[in-house]
């Protein structure tokens, strides 16, 4: 997938998580993440960096108590 559709789909997770001041924080280290993908993000090769970046914006959610994945 595209890198921008992934970041997206993180910026929508952080608004449900009532956190998009941490996505808007996190956009420089995304902007690299995705130069440093060539603008692709793949499941199979990139596991591990999705897991870390979708666990990030969980935690940032838990500062509200809220986590839209589980509530």
């Amino acid at each position: 997938m595209s890198a921008d559709d992934f970041f997206s789909a993180l910026r929508e997770l952080a608004h449900l998580n009532k956190v998009p001041q941490f996505f808007t924080a996190s956009l420089p280290a995304y902007q690299q993440v995705a130069q440093n993908s060539d603008y692709l993000i793949s499941v199979t090769a990139n596991a591990k960096e999705i897991q870390e970046h979708v666990q990030q914006v969980i935690d940032a959610g838990h500062v509200n108590g809220y986590n839209a994945l589980r509530d």
